[in-house]
């Protein structure tokens, strides 16, 4: 059974890399041709598939580490697609790899050897080697030092214009990778987030003040997703903000709600750290949030304005192309950020006659 997309460039790329780094036997070689063939597009996410497709496996030719991690992908892909004693001697090859691919790392990023595009890729691959376990704990610790690393890097405070997903300082960092990255904070962000209040802070400026070159036409919808990928950082930077100065008002003497899941990795599932909890909707009279709120909520409605004829056009291509399966993104992930947002302080929003059952209507419609 031939696993391999049918994208002509694809199976060029593949057949190049078959015999591109150096593997150690045969049964390596399958592991990583079942990472190139299967599971790089299936974590690979809708527009940053070249990151996976190409640029890591590329990578890999050059950096053992980096081939040892994707024979460790590959293995872990293949034995969660397997049973019994078959899917316990992939899980425990992906180990050893993933182990051999750990000292690897610390060799390569060791001292004058070091350079940022490497750590990033090495970040990437960790966090989707523990993800793929599992461990949810470590991969979003990964996925916010990846991300602080590449922000320091990207975000240039006294650039007039910038473009939203770019890394002008280091041009040996692909805008690819930045996507990446992108997609990474946004996981940390919507899962399990220890960062301090104070980088939400930081972040939430910056992002802002990047936002102020967003343009007033997208000519692809590449481009109107990159902007959208920053209006949503910023805001869930800013809802992880809200979310502990509404904590800081809530009476003494009002418990937080429990969440009951096993611990196996010590989760930290404070309310100020998980964007999914009750929290969002606790009374607040915090007038800088009442204002937050407002203005993000029309910087929401104003990207939709500008990005409408693309993602209409979207809309209109066949129902199995990208095109298509971005429009249909954008358009859900427009609501629940709207939804999001507005939540933050819902339960003053909504009084008199208004319910919450009006209020996702009035989204909906």
């Amino acid at each position: 059974m031939n696993m391999i997309d049918g994208s002509p460039q694809l199976q060029s790329l593949i057949s190049h890399l078959r015999t591109g780094p150096s593997l150690d036997n045969e049964q390596d070689s399958r592991y990583f041709r079942y990472f190139c063939e299967t599971s790089a597009g299936d974590i690979a996410r809708l527009f940053n598939q070249s990151v996976w497709e190409r640029l890591i496996p590329q990578a890999s030719e050059s950096e053992p580490f980096i081939s040892q991690a994707l024979i460790a992908l590959g293995a872990f892909t293949k034995g969660r697609a397997s049973n019994g004693i078959e899917a316990f001697l992939h899980r425990q090859h992906g180990l050893d790899q993933y182990g051999r691919a750990l000292v690897g790392m610390r060799q390569a990023l060791n001292g004058s050897s070091y350079n940022a595009r490497k750590a990033l890729i090495a970040c990437l691959l960790v966090y989707s080697i523990e993800s793929i376990q599992g461990h949810l704990a470590i991969a979003a610790a990964h996925a916010a030092s990846g991300e602080n690393l590449l922000h320091e890097i990207v975000f240039d405070r006294k650039a007039k214009t910038l473009p939203p997903l770019s890394c002008q300082q280091d041009p040996t960092i692909d805008d690819d990778l930045c996507r990446a990255f992108s997609d990474l904070d946004l996981q940390a962000l919507c899962v399990i987030d220890c960062r301090s209040s104070k980088l939400h802070e930081r972040r939430t400026r910056d992002l802002n003040h990047l936002l102020l070159s967003m343009p007033s036409s997208f000519s692809n919808l590449k481009e109107s997703h990159d902007w959208w990928q920053i209006i949503m950082r910023r805001n869930f930077h800013w809802i992880a903000t809200a979310r502990k100065t509404i904590l800081e008002e809530r009476p003494k003497d009002v418990e937080s709600p429990s969440i009951l899941i096993p611990d196996y990795e010590e989760l930290d599932l404070k309310d100020e750290n998980c964007s999914w909890t009750s929290v969002a909707v606790i009374p607040s009279t915090n007038p800088t949030l009442r204002g937050d709120c407002a203005t993000y909520l029309d910087e929401i409605a104003h990207w939709e304005s500008i990005a409408a004829p693309l993602v209409e056009e979207g809309l209109q291509a066949p129902e199995d192309s990208r095109e298509f399966l971005a429009a249909c993104l954008v358009k859900i992930q427009v609501a629940m950020m709207m939804i999001q947002v507005a939540s933050v302080l819902l339960s003053m929003q909504l009084n008199g006659t208004h319910t919450f059952h009006n209020f996702i209507q009035s989204w909906i419609m």
